[in-house]
């Protein structure tokens, strides 16, 4: 039993006949981090690995969002696009990705080749899967060799994709409420060879980027985009994960919004819809200047936005 501290919580396994596990049934752990257990089948040589998480309930139940990824519809038969169901209780009906850019490469025969599709390997159900693709001659053709698998809350300007692709992304959707915290659960696999534009890099590893922004919307601002999204001062709350290391195992994470550029969310314009939310997931952190790998696999389920009561 956790009880109110996990810093030393003992748990107690049942194994199969002549199976072992590390760390030891029945020793205390520190559970301020997910603890990777291995059991090894009787063989000796079979292994499996566990990475178990003990959140802490609230007191008091806060108020959130969940972000499930169980819903999809495919769009002009060629790529899946996730539905958000009307009782989450944001003003938007899906979810926005890359892949409409994608398709002008002509390279995706199926949903499935896309950049971002569903996964039924979720942490719960299904998932949203993002990988970092190779757009072949047509990216060479354009300077855009890879293409990462990007989801986000807000639209994706078709008229803008092969102009201007950092413009293209329009990030964010009125919000009315003050986020606290980001949580979900996610794996990372990297992809083999990292690049910059069409040269390879030795060395060098790709990591995913993660984050959702609150921000002030104004004639000047309407909305952020790839080139802003991170240091517009229209910014008022960011909360951007920092470990996006490679993992094989579901991965809980919680992210607190801080504030930025000196600001706090103004009571009134909020309630006069002066501000707009977006939570952005790219595969590749580089992806806005064509940096990282193909192959490079981001899995995403559960995504959690709490709101302040």
């Amino acid at each position: 039993q956790a009880g109110d501290k996990v810093t030393s919580v003992t748990l107690r396994f049942t194994l199969s006949k002549g199976a072992t596990i590390s760390p030891e049934s029945g020793k205390p752990q520190d559970f301020t981090k997910p603890v990777i257990y291995t059991v090894t089948a009787e063989d000796k040589k079979t292994e499996k690995k566990y990475a178990i998480s003990i959140l802490q309930a609230s007191k008091k139940k806060d108020k959130s969002y969940t972000f499930s990824f169980e819903n999809i519809r495919l769009q002009e038969g060629m790529f899946q696009v996730f539905q958000i169901p009307t009782e989450v209780g944001v003003l938007s009906k899906e979810w926005a990705t890359s892949n409409l850019g994608y398709a002008l490469s002509g390279q995706a025969k199926k949903p499935e080749d896309f950049p971002v599709s569903q996964c039924n390997d979720g942490y719960k159900g299904k998932c949203a899967q993002l990988i970092t693709r190779d757009t072949g001659e047509a990216g060479k053709v354009f300077n855009a060799p890879i293409a990462a698998g990007s989801l986000f809350l807000g639209k994706l300007d078709p008229g803008l994709i092969a102009v201007t692709p950092l413009k293209a992304t329009k990030f964010g959707i009125p919000f009315q409420e003050i986020p606290t915290k980001l949580a979900g659960y996610y794996k990372y696999t990297a992809g083999a060879k990292y690049q910059e534009g069409s040269k390879f890099v030795e060395g060098k590893k790709d990591h995913f980027d993660l984050y959702a922004v609150l921000y002030e919307v104004s004639k000047e601002t309407p909305n952020l985009d790839g080139s802003n999204s991170l240091n517009s001062t229209s910014i008022v709350l960011l909360a951007r994960l920092e470990n996006t290391k490679e993992t094989g195992e579901w991965t809980a994470f919680e992210v607190p919004f801080k504030p930025m550029n000196g600001k706090q969310v103004d009571p009134k314009k909020l309630k006069e819809g002066g501000y707009n939310f977006s939570i952005v997931a790219s595969s590749s952190l580089g992806a806005a200047k064509y940096m990282g790998a193909v192959g490079s696999t981001l899995l995403l389920d559960e995504l959690q936005v709490f709101i302040k009561e």
